[in-house]
């Protein structure tokens, strides 16, 4: 699977690692290039719609070879952060009129990408970030992007 991820971001992206771009915010608009989102950059919280089953995405990246995320605690304050700024979310409307009201929307899910390599205790830290998101209503995906 890593070798499939790894050849879509070289084609994609023009290069060998989504992790190149040391810039969260432009490692954050490759991953929203990576994954086709269909609103990212015109939206503050929702990044991908899909308007036909009501399901409204949030993409993150979280580069887990970085200080603040080497030990679960940094993890577990970030991610959650993202579940909560989710959690009050109230609708997408984008500045280029796409509208996708309250009651139209039948999932939340929060995407956050990391590195393949990580330890056994960063797994188990997100894996208390996708528990802890159920909690709110919000389906936590971790995609191990290369």
């Amino acid at each position: 699977m890593v070798h499939e991820v790894r050849k879509e971001v070289r084609e994609r992206l023009g290069r060998n690692s989504l992790w190149d771009n040391p810039s969260p915010v432009g490692r954050g608009w490759d991953y929203e290039a990576l994954a086709g989102v269909n609103i990212g950059k015109t939206h503050p919280v929702v990044d991908d719609v899909r308007a036909y089953d009501g399901i409204v995405t949030s993409m993150k990246s979280m580069d887990t070879h970085l200080y603040d995320y080497k030990d679960s605690h940094g993890i577990l304050r970030r991610a959650n952060s993202f579940v909560d700024a989710f959690e009050g979310f109230t609708g997408v409307k984008t500045v280029d009129g796409f509208e996708l009201p309250l009651d139209q929307i039948r999932g939340y899910h929060l995407e956050i990408a990391v590195r393949t390599d990580m330890t056994q205790e960063q797994r188990q830290a997100f894996k208390s970030v996708q528990e802890y998101g159920q909690t709110k209503g919000i389906r936590v995906i971790i995609a191990e992007v290369a």
